[in-house]
């Protein structure tokens, strides 16, 4: 399930109310993750600059209100994503996704100020792990950590390229 909800900002409660009212009317029961994702702006700083790493105390309250709101849903809500992203979207909007969820999965909520450096370090941990159990040498890991890395916006290493020692 995706829909959209109007948004200003984080502190905008009544986002969480219009979510709550989506997923109320959603005829589903069980365990289900919830992504909420909203545009950070990280375009205009970079993905490199510290500024838009930044979790302000605004949007860890946000989330922590969704988390209480949503425990009076009908569905046992497992994991609660607030992420960032850089893809063009609109500002006044939260996107949400549903997903269904394992019994066996933890409840958590999990805050990332850009949804692209959250995919980056899942597939990066991949990466490292088939090194590590000798399944690709250096060099391939090497070149696919950079193409990883251009995948997602992340052109820091190409400076290294530009000097000599």
């Amino acid at each position: 399930m995706k829909f959209s909800v109007k948004f200003n900002d984080f502190t905008d409660y009544d986002a969480i109310e219009r979510i709550y009212d989506k997923l109320k009317n959603h005829d589903a029961v069980g365990n289900y993750n919830i992504f909420v994702e909203y545009n950070s702006d990280a375009e205009l700083l970079g993905l490199t600059d510290e500024v838009m790493m930044e979790i302000k105390p605004e949007y860890l309250r946000f989330l922590k209100k969704m988390r209480l709101r949503f425990n009076d849903l009908p569905i046992n809500v497992k994991k609660l994503y607030l992420l960032g992203t850089i893809v063009v979207a609109p500002k006044d909007e939260l996107r949400i996704i549903v997903e269904k969820a394992e019994e066996t999965d933890p409840v958590q909520n999990i805050m990332w100020p850009s949804k692209e450096l959250f995919l980056y370090d899942g597939s990066k941990r991949v990466l490292d792990s088939l090194l590590e159990n000798d399944q690709i040498d250096i060099d391939e890991y090497e070149l696919k950590l950079k193409i990883l890395r251009m995948e997602f916006g992340l052109f820091d290493f190409l400076e290294e390229d530009y000097y000599v020692n």
